[in-house]
């Protein structure tokens, strides 16, 4: 029944009250002893189906520990100014602030129902949760650990990504929309229409573009659309093959990287031709990617293989497949 729920998570098309729901009795994991993690690169790694955050040498492509958090661990993101790891747990609505060096908790901020993605903006100490069970963005304070504002955005907003100028832009999967949000005012200033079941959304901060993706079943499915900030109302698009469930540009902007999870497949695209330059296999259900090393390695987080494959995306060739726990999701680096 629990993988059930956690099925109904990953896919957001089966969101509905009867099939999911959050366990807001469950028992709090227990700690692992503190680590000392120094070496740099570093990948974070949740782990979904066994309700841990996984931490791997980028150098040696090993396992340095793991760490308990609440139920269904999501999205990750890293706060370097507060030095900590949030973590966007879906089951129990919460989101976990672990120390990047020791992985020791610092604080579980409860947000409202089943946390997806998670941004931040370090310059205004805040982070912000797509919660895709009741239609809300939670604004965090990271320097008090509180859920500060609770902002009614859509249906079932799922990713999110910080903007230029107090902006935020919201993925509303069941809808099919963008939704672009005023930091200041905390409210939704505008809606654009993306692909159907949209999940992906990369951003390209040198050309301010967004790229957006769906992996339902619509026509559009295999379309990447991609949004001037200056003019979301005139997107641009690149065909991808099916249903892309995860985007990622390399650091230039030039190239874009597709998981899709039908195939088992990653593709690198060129956005300016919308060439395909190469693709390779994963593991099975690829979910997320992380890039470093100036976009020349990379990570892709196979779900039901339960593996980390690493890539170097220079060559298409993939170096090694990490084993961890069950159900790596969400993926964060760093370097």
């Amino acid at each position: 029944m629990k993988r059930i729920l956690f099925l109904c998570l990953v896919l957001i098309s089966l969101l509905v009250a009867s099939g999911c729901r959050a366990n807001s009795e469950a028992e709090t994991p227990p700690e692992q002893p503190p680590v000392h993690l120094t070496g740099l690169p570093r990948l974070y790694v949740s782990a979904m189906y066994t309700d841990k955050v996984v931490a791997i040498d980028l150098e040696n492509y090993e396992v340095l520990a793991e760490q308990g958090v609440g139920e269904a661990p999501y999205g990750l993101a890293l706060d370097r100014a507060g030095n900590q790891l949030l973590v966007a747990c879906s089951l129990s609505s919460e989101i976990w602030c672990l120390d990047l060096t020791t992985l020791e908790k610092k604080a579980v901020i409860p947000v409202d129902r089943w946390p997806a993605y998670i941004a931040v903006d370090e310059e205004a100490r805040e982070a912000y949760a797509g919660n895709s069970g009741s239609d809300t963005i939670s604004v965090i304070d990271l320097d008090t650990y509180r859920e500060i504002a609770r902002v009614k955005v859509g249906k079932t907003p799922v990713n999110v990504q910080v903007l230029p100028e107090r902006r935020l832009a919201v993925t509303l999967h069941d809808e099919g929309m963008l939704a672009l949000m005023d930091l200041e005012n905390l409210q939704v200033v505008s809606r654009h229409p993306i692909a159907g079941k949209a999940a992906g959304l990369a951003w390209d901060g040198r050309q301010e573009l967004l790229y957006t993706g769906g992996h339902g079943w619509q026509e559009d499915n295999n379309i990447v659309r991609i949004h001037p900030l200056a003019n979301l109302e005139g997107p641009g698009q690149i065909e991808t093959p099916l249903m892309p469930i995860y985007l990622q540009l390399t650091p230039d902007g030039s190239k874009l990287m597709t998981l899709h999870h039908r195939l088992n497949q990653l593709f690198v695209t060129d956005v300016t031709t919308g060439q395909v330059l190469g693709e390779m296999n994963t593991g099975k259900t690829p979910f997320s990617t992380a890039l470093w090393d100036e976009g020349r390695m990379a990570a892709v987080a196979n779900m039901d293989s339960n593996e980390v494959q690493i890539v170097d995306l220079e060559h298409f060739d993939t170096l090694k497949f990490i084993k961890v726990l069950e159900g790596p999701a969400g993926m964060a680096v760093l370097d």
